[in-house]
């Protein structure tokens, strides 16, 4: 039994990690489409794209007006968190 409940103790604490809302609390944002579907790379964006941004605290609503792609991989390392 003790071993089940440290089972579920260890699931319960991966379920919430993963909370959306933990997420954004950490400085995080969910940006979507204006069709509802998650912005995933600067790739899918075109000029002009209406998105919605969500914060921890609301939400944001903006237009596309310029998009830079890069490889993270590439990009140095700033320090910033």
């Amino acid at each position: 039994m003790a071993r089940a409940d440290r089972a579920a103790d260890t699931t319960a604490a991966r379920v919430r990690a993963h909370d959306p809302a933990r997420v954004l609390a950490r400085g995080f944002t969910v940006t979507r489409r204006s069709d509802g579907s998650i912005v995933r790379e600067a790739t899918g964006l075109a000029l002009d794209d209406e998105l919605l941004t969500t914060f921890t605290d609301g939400r944001a609503r903006s237009r596309v007006l310029s998009v830079d792609r890069f490889d993270l991989a590439d990009e140095p390392a700033t320090g910033e968190d």
